[in-house]
């Protein structure tokens, strides 16, 4: 079993959210995608499931408190709702 350090849960969690520009590309109307929409669908959401492992791992190397957590992210959410229905 390999022993990731930091950098490499770090350099995953990039690598993996870059990704996720497929769906840009697709919202966008690019005409050089090569899949359809089902098939853009089912990468976007296998990526961000990926982004998601990513995160929780990079969570674990960085020791954070999950209620540190919990509270700025409750703060995000509200904030983003609060810019989103203005």
């Amino acid at each position: 079993m390999i022993k990731e350090s930091l950098q490499d849960v770090n350099s995953i969690t990039i690598e993996e959210c870059s990704e996720l520009i497929q769906l840009n590309r697709w919202i966008s109307g690019d005409v050089t995608l090569r899949a359809s929409k089902e098939e853009i669908d089912s990468m976007v959401l296998e990526e961000m499931v990926d982004v998601y492992i990513c995160l929780e791992k990079l969570n674990e190397k960085l020791e954070i408190v999950p209620e540190d957590f919990d509270s700025i992210y409750i703060s995000k959410v509200t904030r983003y709702n609060e810019l989103m229905n203005n």
